[in-house]
């Protein structure tokens, strides 16, 4: 078991209390996706993050809830950064800056500043303080769920339930932030979307339908024309960062032309239409 599933494995004990209302997206979303019965047998190795990131609906928690509490009696702690107020926080296992650690988000609901002019992108649910951020809100639809336990590699007292962003929530989310991505990070989320779009080749109608049931209707008309520019940006041709997205596949023998084909047909048929 690596340090990072160990790690996870103690994320998880102390968030059973609320799992039931904790989304895992990003990266450790991608990486569960393998435990789903659709997911295809890959020959590569996940790509794995240290950062958990959870999804939550802060109306789903009352003034009683402590996660904050529960987090560092299992050994958390608060690394906070910046000038917000609250200030953005990790919940870190390790040293600070290194080493893995969970992140708390909730979707920004207008704008990120004030009528005095102070930025509102934090706010405390439950104990912890959780960032908001833009169309964090396509990530929540329709959650899938897994299983984890010993079997699956995690060292938990008892298997544990786990709400995960669905496959086509978690593509659009990438696809409608790409833009503000730094460089670096806009080559990892072609990867991700390229893995994503493999991993579930063969389900790619059950995504369609899940797009045009549930994700679709959620967005304004601006959104979905940014999702259709960003198919187009990212994957009509090859470009830099599919190249730099191929560099950080190392081993693979993974090509930029690959990552364009597969990323673009990939999420034409799943969401080239409604």
């Amino acid at each position: 078991m690596s340090d990072s599933d160990r790690h996870f494995s103690k994320l998880v004990e102390a968030l059973r209390p609320w799992l039931g209302q904790m989304i895992f997206v990003g990266g450790w979303a991608h990486q569960l996706y393998r435990l789903r019965p659709e997911a295809a047998s890959l020959s590569y190795p996940v790509l794995r993050t240290d950062d958990a990131d959870l999804a939550l609906d802060p109306r789903l928690f009352n003034k009683s809830q402590d996660v904050r509490a529960r987090l560092r009696d299992l050994g958390f702690t608060e690394d906070m950064s910046g000038d917000d107020q609250p200030p953005v926080t990790h919940y870190m296992l390790g040293s600070s800056g290194a080493g893995f650690y969970a992140e708390f988000l909730t979707p920004l609901v207008g704008g990120e500043y004030s009528r005095d002019g102070s930025r509102q992108v934090t706010e405390r649910v439950a104990g912890v303080i959780a960032q908001k951020l833009r169309h964090l809100e396509v990530s929540m639809v329709a959650p899938w769920t897994v299983t984890v336990d010993s079997e699956s590699g995690f060292d938990l007292s008892e298997p544990a339930v786990l709400l995960i962003a669905n496959p086509c929530s978690y593509l659009v989310q990438k696809l409608l932030i790409h833009g503000r991505r730094k460089t670096e990070d806009q080559a990892k989320d072609a990867l991700y979307i390229h893995d994503t779009i493999e991993l579930f080749g063969g389900t790619l109608a059950t995504l369609k339908r899940i797009w045009s049931q549930s994700v679709a209707p959620t967005l304004s008309s601006r959104a979905k024309q940014e999702v259709s520019a960003q198919i187009a940006h990212l994957f009509g041709t090859v470009n830099d960062t599919l190249r730099d997205a191929a560099r950080m596949a190392a081993g693979r023998r993974l090509s930029s032309a690959e990552i364009q084909a597969r990323g673009y047909a990939g999420l034409q048929e799943m969401l080239g239409s409604e």
